[in-house]
């Protein structure tokens, strides 16, 4: 937890000392003697000479200063490494200039290393070099633990922090760079991890509220379903029910009593099953051909029997 206590500390600090080396004239120059860009601003700039980091650069990129002139990067891949990257003496001889590298030839400007935290072994490479220096006896010096502790902004006080990223026994060139960024590795990778169990509880949560929902709406439509299963079960009887009275209406035949001439049983229309009224013309029926011979005799008949009695009617009496 030391490196992310380090590097949120840094970060904070280092964006107060932006806004404070916004205010400042004076130049950076790098460890040759050339000016520096913007980006770089003192760390103290009401001092008379001060080491220069890189204050003034994207929001959550900028460095931490250290009491010893050197910087802490917080970018990326690079967050946790030291760098010497100027100063506002061109000479670079002033005492709150970085020191650690003045045994190094003329660069513009130098990273260093922390090789072995027991015996406070540390190397210097270029600023732009990935190799390690470690393995580099020429590039190698000896120094305390606590090469550097965080420099508050403006001021030449410091935050009792020591800083202690180590390679230990490097055996190839990318160990210094593994080990550099350690503790910015760790720190994100537990910030992603807390991320991501933030998500996958939240992820929870809502897949439990649809499921609930969808046993909700599940038992509804169930309830629904028997409700309406019953209801149409009942339409079924009662249309049964009816059928069966109708049928039973149908098998009582009518009786005829002479004295009355009216039929005794009659059916009685069903309120569920009306009955249409009886045809009062039978015009439509065929009828058999005997019936209509029969018909055309009887009808033969009473014309004969008609004028037979007019015949005799008009018979003249006799008179004697």
């Amino acid at each position: 937890m030391r490196y992310e206590s380090v590097l949120a500390l840094g970060v904070l600090m280092a964006s107060v000392m932006a806004e404070t080396a916004s205010s400042t004239t004076k130049t950076c120059y790098s460890m040759n003697g050339q000016v520096l860009d913007s980006v770089y601003q003192p760390c103290n700039p009401d001092a008379e000479f001060s080491a220069c980091c890189a204050l003034n650069g994207t929001s959550g990129q900028n460095d931490v200063c250290m009491d010893s002139g050197l910087c802490m990067s917080t970018s990326g891949w690079y967050s946790t490494f030291l760098y010497a990257n100027g100063c506002t003496d061109p000479t670079g001889k002033a005492k709150a200039c970085p020191q650690a590298c003045s045994f190094m030839p003329t660069g513009y400007s130098f990273s260093v290393l922390q090789c072995n935290a027991n015996n406070g072994s540390f190397c210097c490479r270029a600023g732009g070099d990935e190799t390690n220096c470690c393995n580099d006896t020429a590039s190698s010096f000896q120094a305390d633990v606590t090469i550097g502790q965080i420099l508050l902004p403006g001021t030449n006080e410091t935050v009792n922090t020591t800083y202690s990223t180590v390679i230990q026994n490097p055996s190839k060139d990318n160990t210094a760079v593994v080990g550099g960024v350690l503790g910015g590795v760790l720190g994100a990778a537990l910030i992603a991890s807390l991320l991501a169990l933030w998500y996958i509880l939240r992820s929870r949560r809502s897949l439990k509220h649809n499921y609930i929902s969808l046993q909700n709406e599940r038992d509804t439509a169930l309830q629904q379903g028997a409700s309406e299963k019953a209801a149409l079960q009942h339409q079924i009887e009662q249309q049964q029910l009816q059928y069966q009275q109708f049928q039973h209406q149908q098998m009582q035949a009518p009786t005829y009593s002479p004295g009355s001439g009216q039929y005794h049983t009659y059916f009685a229309p069903s309120p569920a099953l009306p009955m249409q009224p009886y045809p009062t013309e039978v015009s439509s029926i065929p009828r058999p051909v005997e019936m209509d011979a029969m018909r055309g005799m009887s009808e033969l008949s009473d014309e004969t029997a008609h004028r037979e009695v007019e015949r005799i009617e008009e018979k003249p009496k006799r008179t004697d």
